[in-house]
């Protein structure tokens, strides 16, 4: 009744008026410039009001839909990967609960998952923008909905391209990737520990090779342990037999050797795996940017694309060399049955 005089003049619960000074006491007790800045308060409020109620009654029957659709596609959804849902073209046309037509009941289920996984990723992003304006969580919580996938550390993902900023700062794929990284690394650190308790399980009943061969690394020469055929075995802290502790120190020296030079060559490619697309016939071409790095050899290198490309030049040579003393080989077989 207070603001009779202005419903005709509203649209869309918005009511222009003008800055004339008459000041009026609403109902809730505040003063405002004049009648008509009440009214427009008053209308702008029973609209919003009005608009949450109908999209309330739009929601209830999309509900109903939702759950009448998620019964008929219930033998579907173990198919259902990310969404995605792969169907024949069968023709057997079916109306779904919300009144649209579908090729088959299979094409309609695609549908319904496909809008489900796109709801699902809105709801990812505003709890990502939730989650970055306040507190960053850890990846345990952001990744604790694929830990039920993971198998040996490994995550299945597809190629989705959603990027996401991880609790560290760094930027993934998608969600699912970021995961993936995550367990990798905690699978990772989980068979160090393993490997640390064994080994220290171990050196608490045996003594170590290093504590038996001590005696024996100042002798060697060249990477090379020279040694007689002395018989007096002994068993090593790994459980083997040898013919003597100096035949037992040069198999762990040899041993320790390869597995530095494995060490070596897994820090090697690493290093370079930016580059490695970029290989053709062992050949990366480079710019002569001055950007000095010392390579694994201990060599310096003007920059780290031209390091990267004397490695692979090796590598390429060593390939090659593998090669030829394979067909080499095959060559003196033949020889021997020509014979």
């Amino acid at each position: 009744d207070l603001c009779k005089e202005f419903e005709n003049q509203v649209k869309n619960g918005r009511l222009f008026c003008t800055r004339e000074s008459d000041p009026v006491r609403g109902p809730d007790g505040r003063i405002h410039g004049n009648k008509c800045a009440l009214c427009a308060e008053i209308f702008i409020r029973q609209f919003s009001e009005e608009k949450n109620k109908a999209d309330e009654n739009l929601r209830k029957p999309d509900e109903k839909v939702k759950r009448d659709t998620e019964k008929l596609c219930s033998e579907y959804r173990d198919r259902a990967q990310n969404g995605v849902l792969f169907c024949t073209r069968e023709n057997d046309p079916i109306r779904g609960p919300d009144g649209k037509m579908h090729g088959n009941l299979c094409s309609m289920c695609q549908a319904f998952y496909q809008a489900e996984a796109e709801e699902k990723k809105k709801a990812e992003a505003r709890a990502r923008s939730k989650r970055e304006a306040g507190k960053a969580p850890s990846y345990a919580e952001v990744c604790s909905e694929y830990r039920q996938f993971v198998r040996n550390g490994k995550l299945p993902c597809t190629r989705e391209n959603d990027p996401v900023q991880g609790p560290d700062g760094k930027t993934h794929g998608n969600t699912c990737s970021m995961c993936e990284a995550f367990f990798q690394a905690e699978e990772k650190e989980k068979k160090k520990k393993e490997a640390e308790s064994r080994n220290k399980r171990q050196t608490e009943t045996t003594p170590s090779f290093e504590e038996l061969c001590s005696e024996y690394r100042k002798s060697r020469k060249n990477g090379q342990l020279l040694c007689t055929r002395e018989n007096d075995p002994i068993q090593g802290p790994d459980g083997k037999m040898h013919g003597n502790t100096c035949s037992m120190c040069e198999a762990f020296f040899r041993q320790e050797d390869r597995g530095r030079a494995k060490a070596k060559r897994e820090d090697t490619k690493e290093l370079c795996s930016e580059f490695r697309n970029q290989v053709r016939n062992g050949m990366l071409i480079c710019t002569r940017e001055n950007d000095p790095v010392r390579g694994p050899d201990g060599k310096m290198h003007g920059n780290k694309c031209a390091m990267c490309a004397s490695l692979f030049k090796l590598e390429e040579e060593k390939k090659n060399n593998g090669k030829e003393k394979d067909k080499a080989r095959s060559a003196k077989v033949k020889r021997e049955a020509v014979q």
